[in-house]
């Protein structure tokens, strides 16, 4: 069994990320509704919907349902970088996932851990 390193996992997931942050802007083109958070530490909702969940899994329980063009304040996230922590616009915290968010264009987001 071969080991990966934790850099080269982190690697892929930026990648990853990137890709998927690069496709729902091609997706949503330039006349799209949604107006991508420009700060640092804040995401947007690029999905009709998504819950915003009380740890980072979709199993977890779900705090309240996010929509289409919220913007999340990140101040986390979890190791593997697919799970961010913040707050939803009216407050609420909880745990969203990467893979339904434009990023910010710097992704300086994702290197926000939780100690």
């Amino acid at each position: 069994m071969r080991l990966v390193s934790t850099h080269v996992l982190v690697r892929t997931l930026f990648v990853f990320s990137t890709a998927v942050s690069v496709t729902l802007s091609a997706v949503l083109g330039a006349d799209s509704d949604i107006v991508q958070a420009q700060s640092a530490n804040q995401v947007t909702v690029a999905v009709g919907s998504m819950p915003l969940q009380s740890g980072p899994s979709s199993s977890a329980t779900t705090v309240e349902q996010l929509h289409r063009g919220d913007v999340v304040t990140i101040d986390a996230r979890n190791t593997n970088a697919d799970w961010l922590h913040g707050a939803a616009p009216d407050g609420q915290v909880g745990w969203v996932e990467v893979a339904f968010l434009l990023l910010p264009p710097h992704r300086q987001v994702l290197s926000q851990r939780i100690p």
